[in-house]
């Protein structure tokens, strides 16, 4: 695997490029804009549950990040929620603060660029309200 930063940070999974060849752009833009707006709120309750020392919630949250992310082609993403995973698994959650910053930095980085790409409602960026 790939240190996050080293590829791109978000490709349009095959299946949902197919749906878009296919007619679905409107499912495959609503599709892409619920990713970004369910991971906006999964950060906000990362970052609260950090605040608070709430593990269990830390762990709920970035394992969701980290599966929406691999599914939407955000491999950086899922790969900074991985290694938080596996950093909290061998020294608790001591250094989650880092790895919420990185992880923040990789989805604005996916967002940035779903926000780019052609399916992108009306020319504006998915989450903008459209």
């Amino acid at each position: 695997m790939d240190a996050p930063g080293n590829g791109p940070p978000w490709v349009l999974p095959e299946a949902l490029e197919h749906l878009a060849r296919t007619g679905a752009t409107d499912l495959v833009a609503e599709l892409l804009d619920d990713f970004r707006t369910d991971v906006a709120a999964r950060l906000e309750r990362l970052r609260g549950a950090l605040a608070t020392g709430d593990a269990a919630t830390m762990k709920m949250e970035v394992h969701s990040i980290k599966g929406s992310a691999a599914q939407m082609g955000a491999e950086d993403l899922a790969g900074a929620c991985r290694k938080m995973e596996e950093d909290a698994g061998a020294d608790g959650w001591n250094m989650a603060g880092a790895h919420v910053d990185t992880i923040q930095g990789e989805f604005d980085k996916v967002s940035a660029a779903i926000g780019r790409h052609p399916l992108c409602r009306k020319g504006r960026p998915l989450g903008d309200g459209s």
